[in-house]
């Protein structure tokens, strides 16, 4: 006999056999407790140690599913039972008692299963199987699959359950409990040592990956396959997402999420990149979708204080946990490191470039074939034929140089759209545009318009595009440099977004751009604001007279054709203007004065331009 054995002996000595085999099924489950962490071993041996010393024949636990509405088997032990018979081992549970069992945490009896009508499913088990009385208690618990437990013992004949036998089966029941508290205890503490010992490899493999010079591509591949959450990973420079899995699959698949975020939500996911500051992955940011809002984690993608992307995480319940965090912040880095190294790269290239090109806006260079070899090693073909393309804010900046980010962004979208395209950082950002032989001026305006549209996602001001003429020679590039620099002067000047060339302005854009804005206002107030004001007050139309008279060259008769009116009728009006102005027609520069200060109040009170000023 056992040491355990005789313990049981010497402690079950002058009580009944019933209440021995009691005795020891308690003892079983209690050694159970502390010999297995292995959550199904434990149920299985359980069910075993309740039958084993008892009166009970079969035991069962059984496990809510309120999704599917069924109580489902997750363990039993009945040695008498047919398996080829193939027994159900789910049932609905409007038909057991499992519900009853769960809500009142009270155990259920059933003196005769056989003949009960309350629990139908029993009925029909308990004819199958050869058992009459059954008890169903609440476990307490939940397994694996966060199913709440129940257990069942059943007899084969009918048995009085009285208030010992009651006691005994809470005992069990409340052992068996422990033992599985324990096992899922110890199970966690496995789950979390082999996810801790995962991160640290997986976080390895990244900063391998990247210090091996891996592709973007392949980083990116694997931050999405070892982050388990739907995620999005922008690239602000290159304007483009990386998306994972949907966040809300039952509103749009994966594939509809991808095309959503690449098209109506790319300026709402930007602006969430660039409004969010470095928190560990700890701080959620709303996102609207449809009448659903999501509810993110996002960290900032930097390089140089500059957020150049940023990795979106939708995670599922209330954020990240601990594990899931430190591989997120390994991705964040990696994913940071490369862009970095993308970064450098570019700029030195970007260095190279401008260096190239000051060498030509500052005339034609000494040695014309080394620069244009240095050109060539950069990816650009001197000496053309080319345009340049000058794009600043319509508001006059500080002096800055463009963001990296900026930079970069467009000059990737500039080579997509056309190649052999380049972009060089100077007090503005300048295209080098190749232009065919017999392009067609629509082909161009479509060019000029994707880089607006390029840059529209970085800057969030009205933009304006000063083209150049055609560069056909080295010598072509400085005066078509200045040339966009005077068109970018005047579209300032007046207000005008968009593309503009030089001859928007006409003949007066080389004196007009070297006029400030206020000097420009206070010539035309003082030239023709005084006639303006006088038409307002009498209903005139003398200044409206004047600038048909001066663009008409001064000649009376094909100026009275276009005003519809007499020539005595247009001399009367000219008379009066010299009376009350004192406006000589007779003096070239006089006439030369009116004609600028006319050309500067029409650019000014172009309708296209909000918020015009009024001269």
């Amino acid at each position: 006999m056992g040491i355990s054995e005789m313990s049981v002996h010497a402690m079950t000595a002058g009580i009944s056999q019933s209440e021995v085999g009691r005795s020891r099924s308690v003892v079983e489950i209690a050694r159970l407790i502390n010999s297995s962490n292995d959550l199904p071993a434990v149920l299985n041996r359980i069910v075993v140690a309740i039958c084993q010393h008892s009166s009970w024949s079969s035991c069962g636990i059984m496990g809510v599913n309120r999704k599917a509405q069924l109580s489902e088997l997750i363990v039993r032990f009945d040695p008498r039972l047919d398996a080829a018979s193939n027994p159900p081992t789910s049932w609905k549970l409007d038909e057991s008692a499992t519900m009853r069992v769960i809500e009142t945490n009270q155990p259920v009896i059933i003196e005769d299963a056989q003949v009960c009508e309350e629990f139908l499913a029993y009925k029909e088990d308990a004819r199958l199987r050869g058992y009459r009385t059954v008890v169903i208690l609440p476990l307490g618990n939940t397994d694996q699959l966060g199913r709440e437990m129940t257990i069942a013992v059943h007899s084969r004949e009918r048995i009085p359950v009285g208030e010992t036998e009651l006691a005994f089966l809470a005992t069990v029941t409340q052992l068996a409990s422990i033992a599985v508290d324990k096992a899922k205890r110890v199970r966690l503490e496995q789950d979390r040592a082999q996810r801790l010992g995962q991160t640290i490899e997986i976080s390895s493999l990244l900063m391998e990956l990247v210090l091996a010079e891996g592709s973007m591509d392949k980083v990116v591949e694997m931050v999405t396959a070892v982050i388990p959450h739907p995620l999005i990973i922008a690239d602000l420079a290159a304007g483009t997402f990386s998306v994972r899995r949907s966040p809300a699959p039952s509103l749009l698949s994966e594939q509809e999420w991808k095309r959503s975020v690449a098209g109506a939500l790319a300026s709402d996911i930007i602006e969430l990149v660039r409004s969010s500051s470095t928190s560990g992955f700890k701080i959620s940011r709303p996102l609207a979708i449809d009448t659903t809002t999501l509810s993110p984690v996002v960290e900032p993608l930097r390089v140089h204080n500059e957020t150049v992307g940023g990795l979106i995480i939708f995670p599922a319940g209330e954020g990240l946990d601990d594990l899931d965090a430190m591989i997120a912040q390994a991705a964040r880095l990696a994913l940071s490191v490369q862009l970095m190294r993308e970064h450098v790269r570019f700029r030195s290239e970007a260095n190279s470039l401008a260096e190239v090109f000051k060498t030509l806006f500052a005339g034609v260079p000494r040695h014309p074939s080394e620069l244009i070899a240095r050109a060539q090693r950069l990816g650009v073909s001197l000496p053309g034929p080319a345009r340049l393309i000058v794009i600043g804010c319509l508001k006059e900046e500080t002096g800055e140089a463009p963001s990296s980010g900026l930079h970069l962004s467009l000059a990737r979208s500039v080579a997509d759209l056309r190649p052999g395209a380049a972009v060089i950082a100077d007090d503005d950002l300048i295209v080098f545009a190749p232009v065919g032989p017999k392009e067609k001026a629509d082909h161009w305006d479509r060019f000029v318009n994707g880089v607006l549209t390029t840059l529209a996602h970085h800057v969030g001001a009205p933009l304006v595009a000063a083209t150049s003429g055609v560069c056909r020679r080295l010598a072509d590039y400085s005066e078509a440099r200045l040339e966009c620099g005077r068109a970018m002067t005047l579209a300032r000047m007046f207000g005008k977004s968009g593309q503009v060339s030089h001859a928007d302005f006409g003949p007066f854009a080389v004196l007009l751009s070297a006029m400030s804005q206020p000097t420009a206002r206070d010539f035309v107030r003082d030239t023709l604001g005084p006639i303006e004001d006088y038409d307002a007050r009498h209903g005139s139309e003398l200044l409206h007279t004047l600038a048909r008279f001066v663009r008409s060259n001064c000649r009376y008769q094909p100026c009275a054709d276009d005003l519809g009116i007499h020539v005595s009728t247009l001399r009367y009006r000219l008379e009066r203007l010299q009376e009350l102005f004192g406006v000589d027609f007779e003096h070239p520069d006089a006439i030369f004065g009116l004609s600028l200060a006319l050309r500067l109040r029409e650019l000014g009170q172009d309708p296209a331009r909000p918020g015009r000023a009024r001269h």
